[in-house]
């Protein structure tokens, strides 16, 4: 990443991007002057312990804006509260980097951080997750390490809303939200210096946007799960299920 610096300050001061998020940056210690960016502020996580990984967050410094202490700096994220102005609630923005081959106690930290960081707040998350297995269609998987990353998705209430592979065809990065409408206007393409990533560009409308719609919306975080569960529990899914297969069930069920 520090050799494409120059191609990404001309890129942030061209188009005044708010806030800026880049996984896999490759610093290190080293890296301290050279990478700063006139009129932002600048919030790392750099990988300890092995070449790569790594990554970063700049923001505007007219924004009011301040980090969360999440986690105990095991996990390749960051997270930002970004202040809301006049009309507006605050909204948490993250990134984050999954390295291929994560063992499951860091994919289980990375959980708990998820947890802290939504607590009844607007998020948007952005990074690399390196789970190519999930075929999101149906949103299913293929493994255990991908059936338990759809799972704490659902329970944060977490929605993949790009839709277009941003790595040589592959949908590897992720841009999540957990508010309907949060999200809007994305554009993928370009790249910067020789990366085979796509440059993703999105705005976040925070709660303006949903104020000034007419569109009611179920507040999920008052539901009756024991009720839910209750009442599934008494379904008799083999009977509804049978003679059918497994992707004519997901859409049964859906």
């Amino acid at each position: 990443m520090r050799n494409k610096m120059d191609e990404l300050e001309v890129l942030a001061q061209s188009h005044s991007y708010d806030i800026i998020g880049i996984s896999e940056t490759w610093w290190g210690e080293s890296c301290g002057w050279c990478v700063a960016i006139d009129g932002y502020r600048l919030l790392r996580r750099d990988k300890q312990g092995r070449r790569g990984g790594g990554v970063v967050m700049y923001v505007k410094e007219r924004l009011n804006c301040v980090e969360l202490q999440v986690g105990d700096g095991k996990v390749e994220s960051l997270w930002v509260r970004i202040k809301g102005q006049t009309n507006e609630g605050d909204v948490v923005v993250g990134v984050y980097y999954r390295p291929p081959g994560q063992d499951n106690d860091t994919d289980e930290l990375f959980f708990a951080e998820l947890r802290d960081a939504s607590r009844s707040t607007p998020l948007v998350l952005m990074g690399d997750f390196n789970l190519p297995d999930i075929n999101w269609d149906y949103h299913m998987d293929d493994t255990s390490t991908s059936g338990r990353f759809l799972k704490h998705l659902d329970d944060n209430f977490l929605v993949k809303v790009l839709r277009e592979p941003t790595r040589e065809g592959a949908l590897l990065d992720l841009l999540l939200e957990n508010r309907g409408g949060l999200v809007g206007d994305m554009a993928i393409g370009g790249h910067l210096g020789h990366s085979d990533y796509e440059v993703v560009e999105f705005k976040i409308y925070g709660d303006r946007r949903k104020t000034a719609t007419k569109t009611s919306s179920l507040d999920m975080g008052k539901a009756d799960f024991r009720l839910l569960r209750e009442l599934v529990s008494k379904v008799p899914w083999e009977t509804a299920f049978e003679g059918i297969g497994v992707h004519q069930s997901v859409l049964v069920h859906l």
